[in-house]
């Protein structure tokens, strides 16, 4: 399962890196004293989660499923903790980037690759679901890669807990290209709709494109309503239309009829439902145990060689995300740590006691300049990527 991180004392942190940041939250690369270990550190943003619906629901369910996963194939959680503007997570530190930085670099994978990124985010999704959670934002930016290589579920900002096996939500979230139908049809969601998503990511990393793509939101939506149509007929020919494209971009026919199993449109016959679905399971598909070398067990115990990536470690380390074709400059980065969001009010005092199941209140030092010059080259080493191919802001 490889070595559990190391949790520091929060108040021993030393800020090094940014890695991204958006309106609600930002992540940044720190480090505990003078061990070699570095953590991610997500701080989410009080006020905003203050003033969205459900927000600061959304972030303590965040935590609590955090709370509940321990797995090789999902980010670890090591503690969380607050103070008057922010809620952190503290993570272990994935080194190597995420899926949507891979595609972005090489456009789509090798099956192989593929398979086995696949095959991590299968583990994970298993893991999630036998908790009787559902991740609801399955994305290539949400499937992080560690020092290794290995792919790891990460983000449940959207996760929601199902009490029973036919329990259902409702709300309308995550990315638009991956939306199950179910939803868009307003008939909420369950497990199988993580399959959906899973199967839109594979398609993602064989084609280098969602089988759904479009100019805008509505256009995805009328896309995806349009391939599950209520008509056999034309659902089946939009399945075959995806079969046809699938073979025409090489892909085997054992990963086509993984992919098209998995876009099913009726949750009872998709492929991963695991009492519903009619035939082998997921587990059991072609496309995963006749490969050359194949073994589940083997994956889970990290004993499987992970593709090779087209940049190293440093680099990813040191340029992830939005900063990784322009870093941000020491003073910067000291600027933004202190920066108050005032596009939304204090949080009241009533909302401060929603807050306090979150962790206790602890106040980490600004960030050092000549520390962070000294982490941070000037601009990055073998840049990868172009400020065009950029990671879009977290949430």
């Amino acid at each position: 399962m490889g070595m559990e991180p190391i949790q520091p004392k929060p108040s021993d942190l030393r800020v090094i890196g940014l890695l991204g940041s958006g309106q609600f939250a930002s992540v940044w690369r720190v480090g505990s004293g003078n061990a070699t270990t570095e953590y991610a550190l997500k701080r989410c943003c009080k006020r905003i989660a203050a003033r969205e619906h459900k927000g600061i629901e959304n972030l303590l369910e965040e935590k609590r499923v955090h709370d509940m996963l321990h797995h090789a194939m999902i980010v670890r959680l090591l503690t969380s903790f607050q103070d008057e503007e922010t809620c952190s997570f503290l993570l272990e530190l994935c080194e190597g980037g995420d899926l949507g930085m891979l595609l972005d670099e090489t456009t789509k994978q090798p099956e192989a690759a593929a398979r086995f990124y696949g095959g991590c985010v299968v583990l994970a999704l298993r893991h999630l679901h036998s908790k009787a959670w559902i991740q609801r934002d399955l994305k290539p930016a949400n499937v992080l890669l560690d020092a290794r290589g290995y792919a790891k579920l990460a983000d449940f900002g959207f996760s929601a807990r199902l009490e029973r096996a036919d329990s259902r939500t409702f709300s309308m979230c995550g990315t638009a290209e991956y939306a199950p139908p179910e939803m868009l049809r307003n008939q909420g969601r369950s497990f199988p709709s993580d399959w959906w998503a899973f199967g839109v990511l594979m398609y993602h990393l064989v084609t280098g494109k969602t089988p759904f793509d479009a100019d805008d939101e509505d256009e995805i939506f009328d896309a995806i309503i349009q391939y599950a149509h209520g008509d056999p007929c034309k659902r089946e020919a939009a399945q075959n239309m995806l079969s046809d494209h699938l073979r025409g971009q090489k892909v085997s026919e054992e990963g086509c009829d993984v992919i098209v199993k998995l876009l099913n449109p009726s949750e009872k016959k998709r492929l991963g439902s695991a009492q519903s679905h009619e035939g082998a399971p997921l587990e059991e598909q072609p496309w995963f145990v006749c490969a050359s070398g194949w073994d589940w067990s083997a994956l889970l115990s990290r004993q499987v060689a992970p593709p090779s990536r087209p940049w190293d470690t440093a680099i990813a380390r040191n340029c992830f995300g939005e900063y990784r074709t322009a870093p941000i400059t020491a003073e910067r980065a000291c600027q933004k740590w202190c920066e108050v969001n005032e596009s939304a009010a204090p949080v009241e005092k009533r909302d401060q006691q929603r807050f306090r199941s979150f962790g206790p209140t602890v106040v980490l030092r600004d960030p050092d300049s000549d520390v962070w010059r000294a982490r941070n080259p000037a601009s990055p080493i073998g840049s990868i990527g172009s400020p065009e191919g950029a990671r879009p802001p977290l949430r």
